[in-house]
């Protein structure tokens, strides 16, 4: 049913732990985020048993990161994130910058007190946010400049990035040199503004995944 086939996954683990090295996009553009190095893999089986978030398969990032093979163009975008972090004092990144220095871009990030999104190094901080169940989240650039961000179908804020957009995405789980805690089910990334099919995209992630 293009779901992930757990008793294979299984199978060829074992008992012991399992990683990701490469989670596959699923649109036919081969825009597969990888990560080669072990240590910093995220996890997907833990002691024998597949990681749950609501009672579905998660990935769980424990300052762990995969890399992207392009940068996210400028322009109209759209994403959708189904994810809970675990860690209230650590971050949750869906789409980051893996660069330390320079313009930082990122999607959404979340910290011990506030979350964020942001473009050329001007940050938006909205509302306190310190739960660490499956929340959904959309966010949209639209025009170039105008961001709008929904915690499950609820718009948290609105605001026009002042000084320009760039776009640098590079990674999920990390931005820059700042990691995440948090167990990331699925991330859905349009080259589009798709804010007038928001409602029935996060009507059907909901609904698979159990989020109020």
């Amino acid at each position: 049913n293009n779901e992930l086939d757990t008793v294979a996954l299984l199978a060829f683990v074992g008992a012991g732990d399992g990683f990701v090295q490469t989670w596959y996009d699923q649109s036919g553009n081969a825009s597969d985020a990888t990560q080669a190095s072990a240590s910093v893999q995220p996890r997907i089986v833990s002691g024998g048993s597949v990681i749950l978030e609501n009672g579905v398969p998660t990935i769980e990032f424990v300052d762990d990161y995969l890399d992207l093979p392009q940068t996210i163009p400028a322009g109209d975008w759209s994403m959708f994130g189904a994810g809970a972090r675990k860690n209230t004092s650590k971050s949750m990144v869906f789409l980051g910058d893996s660069i330390a220095t320079g313009v930082t871009c990122f999607m959404i990030y979340f910290t011990s007190d506030f979350y964020v999104i942001a473009s050329n190094n001007y940050l938006q901080s909205f509302n306190p946010y310190s739960n660490t169940t499956m929340d959904l989240w959309s966010g949209f650039v639209l025009g170039g400049n105008a961001s709008e961000l929904y915690k499950s179908g609820v718009l948290q804020n609105k605001y026009i990035i002042n000084n320009g957009y760039t776009s640098s995405f590079r990674t999920i789980g990390r931005y820059a040199a700042t990691t995440s805690t948090a167990n990331m089910s699925e991330i859905i990334y349009y080259e589009d503004d798709q804010s007038s099919n928001r409602t029935g995209i996060e009507s059907n992630i909901q609904s698979f995944y159990t989020i109020p």
